[in-house]
């Protein structure tokens, strides 16, 4: 229970990240060197998302934030 909650809120975060940043999947995908089927799934909660993955959003956020 605990881990699907864990995911449930990555899940979230990483949508409501890429629409705050203004991208689509494909362009996500495409900054962070993964393709859209894999932030698809992270998105939705279908796989965990790796840390380098979440670094690497947080990354953008920031640089959108500076800019």
């Amino acid at each position: 229970m605990k881990n699907s909650l864990k995911n449930k809120d990555t899940s979230h975060f990483m949508r409501d990240a890429r629409k705050k940043l203004r991208l689509t999947q494909s362009e996500l995908a495409a900054r962070l060197g993964k393709n859209r089927d894999n932030i698809a799934k992270y998105e939705t909660g279908a796989t965990n998302t790796p840390g380098d993955v979440i670094l690497g959003v947080m990354q953008l956020i920031e640089n959108d934030i500076q800019v």
